[in-house]
């Protein structure tokens, strides 16, 4: 296409940007040669193409790359602040994100639950005081108690980092005889019981 007298525009890098589904390094390679010529070119700070290419480093875990990216954009959308929010690990997700809203940048339930996943991904048991912040958070913002998939999100990392009363609260209150959600207040049951055996039990305590 470059070599024919036809001009790509902005969904055309954006469209072979987002064919780059594949984990191959090639495919990263590729996008940061388009990234290049984007650079060069006038889609330089075109949002939709530099919200794809956030995507594309997100994907390949290129973190650094991608936030260089996102700061140097000077129009940024709820899209691009959520791949940036879903990229990161848990607390750095919900550092940007409180960046985010003292902006005064729009939010959605998406943004909640991609923290909230990435929360119980970490399956830590001292970050109940920032799950708490995000549910308060959610629950102003009337997220709280609609939203089935986000609800879901809450319970399972409650009860991953051993709060199981406030897995347990949010469970009567909201989803009581949810499938998914009775799992993951048991499976976070389990986690907390063999982090407490494994804290309290001498070295030489084998199980047989």
């Amino acid at each position: 296409m470059r070599r024919e007298p036809v001009r790509a525009n902005d969904f055309t890098y954006g469209s072979v940007l987002m064919s780059m589904s594949c984990k191959d390094l090639g495919c990263l390679k590729e996008g940061m040669q388009i990234h290049g010529c984007v650079e060069k070119g006038r889609f330089a700070g075109n949002l939709v193409v530099r919200s794809v290419l956030l995507s594309l480093y997100a994907k390949f875990g290129k973190m650094e790359d991608a936030r260089l990216l996102f700061d140097s954009m000077k129009e940024r959308d709820l899209v691009s602040w959520n791949m940036m929010i879903d990229g990161y690990t848990a607390v750095t997700s919900f550092g940007l994100f409180q960046l985010m809203l003292a902006e005064g940048n729009l939010h959605s339930c998406l943004s909640f639950i991609h923290i909230s996943k990435r929360s119980s991904d970490s399956i830590w048991l001292d970050i109940f005081e920032m799950v708490s912040e995000l549910h308060g958070f959610a629950t102003k913002l009337g997220f709280g108690r609609s939203n089935v998939a986000l609800i879901r999100s809450l319970i399972d990392v409650y009860a991953k980092c051993g709060s199981l009363s406030s897995a347990l609260k949010l469970y009567e209150g909201t989803m009581k005889g949810d499938l998914i959600s009775c799992t993951a207040i048991i499976t976070g049951n389990c986690i907390t019981l063999v982090v407490l055996f494994r804290s309290s039990s001498p070295d030489h305590l084998k199980l047989e």
